[in-house]
């Protein structure tokens, strides 16, 4: 009913000379550093409504109240709201004031007041600000929600496929009293493009106090491109009339465009691809990274994506950009407005590049980042958190003086903007660097960069034979003192930048191409691991259970899955996960499935009887999702991009 927002008020020395902590609630809700109580549409001349107050003190001293009166309302012109005294002003540690605050307006209209709090845990009073609506008995409101929210003066129905609709709900309620007579005609469409959308008219001529009636409003676009409409809601009732302003884009499902890169000497399958959500004009930018182009010098191309056409195709080779590097475009990662490319290359270099994409599609060239090692290559890693601010690159050879178990390299912009690093602000490794290898060929960032996963093997040192397949997960932590952060834990070695992982993640199996490939949904909450086992394909995945992923074993700091999908496939197959784990990706020169998550959520056994789609489309190398997961897209043999409306 009310809105709360979250903080934590930490205080000075009271009269004992012990600094009390507080915490306060509005509603049973943890309030935040500017509280606020918005009150509902109220009934002028009723009893009002009550908002419930805690202040509890979390010690180790006494708080105490001291303002005169304890709770003090101020500015409150309209004399709308009244507040309880505590019986007391000294609180001992554990104990809790609890007041109500009452919004009984006296006439119509907007209330604004404040509620002052003075402590002796703070300097400062806490501020509470109030706001309500009073309303006459006999007076009827429109209430108007579009899709669950109040409406803006647009509405963007987002790229939906000719082949399938797309269907909201327009919402009229009256939330107040009396009779709110909506007419024969309340909604209607026009515009250009009106025939693309349809509505179903409501039923009722008018809606009784607290009744609403909800209206289907659909886009359906016969064709690629985009679509125009005006909704106008102009009820009969005493209301202003509303419009609404509709926009969407049409596109073929699944859709093909040929020629996107060079196949030549195009090996199985290292093809990499990244898309961007919507940038300048509402496009999408696609990059494809090739590492075999020019006899294996490598090239990344760069797309803009309308949803219809695939357009002002930009390339980029090591030379072009005044780079030396064999494998150019190994990995390719773009942020999500893609206005920063990152690029790794596959060679015994320590360098990757980023660079930034600005509103004519050109990338330019940004800075140098270098790891600390010499000559152990970078692998094929490459990721970046979903504002650019942050790149993770896998170097698959790095060791810290025992075997090449590899190592994740961590990178953070700085308030000028992203410079040329010499090396590594963070180097992540393995806790137990003689049994590990194998880290950095994929890694994989939640949006935020909270949270790093990279998959390897568990082969220790001189083994005869790959060991099993596990992801190495580093969360990042934030110093109180310098507010940097920092992920994984601490080396044992003492190394400063050196840093290890907080989990592993474990599988069953070694796998079979000696590769252990990994995804993790946009929340960080739902981590999944591909192993090839013979002509199997098993899937792991770990859900986030507190501070960890997946079930627990007998060791601290290892995990087994949440779920276990297999299924036959090739070790082609690659997949990605939806921005809160809800659905998983499966795509190969087969086609394409999703797996939706069951309603009990991934459980072990998850039946693969839970595909919810197919699509006949090859895809060739990496699998490229949309930041909010409404399409994805891919290769095929023949160098031809694939995209898919879900």
């Amino acid at each position: 009913m009310l809105l709360a927002l979250i903080a934590s008020l930490i205080g000075c020395a009271d009269d004992a000379e012990v600094t009390p902590a507080i915490e306060l609630y509005l509603d049973g809700t943890l309030a935040g550093p500017s509280p606020a109580i918005d009150f509902p549409q109220t009934l002028a001349g009723g009893e009002g409504i009550a908002a419930q107050l805690e202040l509890k003190n979390l010690g180790p001293g006494a708080l105490l109240l001291t303002g005169t009166p304890p709770l003090r309302l101020e500015r409150d012109d309209r004399l709308a709201f009244r507040v309880t005294q505590p019986p007391t002003t000294r609180f001992e540690p554990g104990e809790s004031l609890l007041a109500s605050v009452v919004f009984a307006p006296h006439s119509p209209g907007s209330s604004v007041a404040r509620l002052v709090i003075a402590t002796s845990a703070a300097d400062e009073p806490i501020v509470i600000a109030l706001t309500g609506q009073g309303i006459n008995v006999d007076r009827p409101v429109l209430s108007v929600t579009l899709d669950g929210a109040a409406p803006g003066e647009t509405f963007d129905f987002g790229s939906v496929s000719t082949v399938t609709a797309r269907t909201i709900t327009l919402r009229l309620a009256n939330s107040g009293s009396g009779v709110f007579e909506l007419g024969p005609s309340p909604v209607t469409l026009s515009g250009p493009d009106a025939s693309a959308f349809e509505l179903t008219p409501p039923t009722v001529t008018a809606l009784a106090a607290g009744e609403g009636v909800d209206v289907p409003l659909t886009f359906r676009p016969p064709g690629c491109r985009a679509y125009r409409a005006s909704l106008a809601v102009a009820p009969s009732g005493p209301t202003s009339p509303l419009t609404i302003a509709l926009t969407g884009r049409g596109g073929e499902n699944p859709q093909g465009h040929a020629d996107v890169t060079d196949t030549e000497q195009l090996p199985a399958p290292d093809l990499d691809v990244t898309l961007s959500g919507p940038s300048v004009g509402g496009k999408r930018r696609f990059a494809v990274g090739n590492l075999s182009v020019g006899s294996f010098a490598g090239q990344v191309a760069l797309y803009a994506w309308d949803g219809c056409t695939l357009s002002q195709r930009r390339t980029i080779s090591a030379a072009s950009a005044g780079l030396t590097a064999q494998r150019f475009g190994a990995q390719v990662a773009l942020s999500d407005d893609g206005t920063t490319l990152l690029v790794t290359a596959y060679d015994h270099q320590k360098d990757a590049w980023l660079f930034a994409v600005g509103a004519d599609d050109e990338p330019r060239f940004l800075a140098t980042l270098s790891t600390f090692d010499e000559d152990d290559g970078h692998g094929r890693g490459a990721a970046l958190s979903g504002d650019g601010t942050v790149a993770f690159i896998g170097q698959t050879m790095a060791d810290s003086g025992f075997n090449p178990h590899g190592a994740v390299f961590v990178y953070e912009r700085g308030e000028a903007g992203w410079q040329s690093m010499p090396e590594a602000r963070w180097r992540l490794g393995p806790a137990a660097p003689t049994q590990v290898e194998l880290i950095g060929a994929w890694v994989e960032t939640s949006q935020d960069g909270a949270v790093v996963v990279s998959g390897a093997l568990l082969t220790p040192a001189g083994a005869p034979t790959k060991g099993p397949a596990t992801a190495f997960v580093w969360v990042a932590e934030r110093d109180p003192d310098t507010d940097e952060r920092a992920w994984g834990q601490p080396h044992s070695g003492g190394e400063p930048n050196h840093r290890v992982e907080n989990v592993r993640l474990l599988s069953a199996q070694a796998p079979t191409d000696g590769a252990a490939r990994v995804a993790i949904s946009a929340d960080g909450d739902t981590i999944a691991l591909s192993t090839v086992v013979g002509t199997e394909v098993q899937i792991r995945l770990y859900v986030r259970d507190g501070d960890l992923w997946g079930l627990p074993t007998t060791s601290l700091d290892e995990r087994m899955p949440t779920a276990r999908l297999t299924l036959t496939a090739s070790s082609a197959l690659r997949m990605g996960l939806g921005p809160d784990g809800d659905f998983l990706l499966l795509a190969n020169e087969t086609g394409a499935r999703e797996v939706a998550r069951p309603a009990d959520g991934w459980v072990d056994e998850s039946p693969l009887a839970s595909i919810a789609r197919t699509w006949n489309v090859p895809f060739y190398g990496q699998l490229a999702l949309t930041p909010d997961g409404l399409s994805f897209a891919g290769m095929d043999r023949a160098g031809s991009a694939w995209f898919v409306f879900r």
